[in-house]
């Protein structure tokens, strides 16, 4: 009787700390109106769609702003993707990829110069 509620009650420890897990931000921002075509700028963290990007901006000095996207994620080494897509064929579309590693209830910002991707 006694050993079976000693399992029990390792048992909970164990699921309380593996749901006790630490969160950091990622928030992405982008000056996709520099260019001469209407651009749609997604954003994949992890390869898992986040979002896009609703208003453009000249640069990004905090995470949750309107018009960016931010995402809380758990705390260590994340990849993303950018991918801008256009309403043409002319040079209107590009991809960017990279990863930031985020830390405890820290915000990695992450800025999207359209020039530098198409």
């Amino acid at each position: 009787m006694l050993l079976s509620l000693l399992v029990v009650v390792l048992g909970l420890v164990s699921c309380v700390k593996n749901n006790d897990e630490n969160y950091g931000q990622m928030s992405f921002a982008s000056n996709y109106n520099i260019v001469n075509c209407a651009l749609k700028v997604s954003v994949y963290i992890d390869d898992i769609y986040v979002g896009d990007i609703s208003q453009p901006s000249d640069s990004i000095v905090a995470c949750g702003l309107q018009g960016n996207v931010t995402k809380s994620v758990s705390v260590g080494e994340h990849t993303y993707k950018i991918v801008l897509s256009g309403d043409s064929d002319e040079g209107c579309s590009g991809e960017m990829t990279g990863s930031v590693q985020v830390e405890e209830n820290e915000c990695e910002k992450i800025f999207i110069n359209v020039a530098d991707v198409l």
